[in-house]
């Protein structure tokens, strides 16, 4: 089995410390059993996944099965959720040539190293969380920008839901 790259396990731990909503993700709180109240790590709703051993629609390995992708549990339709989003996939996007980016995908919106603008993405909409998915080379290590990016994201909207002064 394999396991997740660097930069998986990096965002993981960055989205942990600078933003712990995700971690606690509201309806994973409501729609699961949490017998001793902690997160249950691998549970889809909430927190980073990683390593899932699926294909792609076109037959091959998948960067998840390749362990360089990283869903983040943020949603869409929670307006806190959906603003730390917002700024993570803006931040991600700006930085996407520096943070070995291979493709960012949410809420509708797109950026690829193939067509390295954002565009409108419908495909599968990805209103519950943030696909994140570095490239062979990006995925092997952890980038010092990611931790500036994930906290400056996490900050303004913290900031712009009053909860940092």
């Amino acid at each position: 089995m394999s396991e997740d790259k660097p930069a998986v396990e990096q965002i993981r731990r960055l989205i942990a410390t600078f933003f712990e909503a995700v971690e606690w993700h509201w309806v994973a709180h409501y729609n699961v059993t949490h017998p001793t109240k902690r997160r249950l790590r691998d549970h889809r709703l909430h927190g980073v996944g990683g390593y899932n051993n699926r294909k792609t629609k076109k037959g091959g390995p998948s960067a998840h099965a390749e362990g360089r992708a990283a869903d983040i549990y943020v949603d869409a339709s929670n307006g806190f959720l959906k603003s730390f989003g917002d700024a993570l996939f803006t931040k991600i996007t700006a930085h996407a040539d520096e943070l070995g980016v291979d493709h960012v995908i949410w809420n509708h919106q797109i950026w690829s190293t193939e067509k390295p603008t954002v565009r409108s993405w419908d495909d599968d909409p990805h209103e519950d969380h943030m696909h994140l998915a570095f490239t062979r080379a990006g995925a092997l290590k952890e980038w010092p920008s990611m931790e500036d990016i994930v906290e400056e994201a996490a900050t303004e909207t913290k900031r712009a839901h009053g909860i940092l002064d």
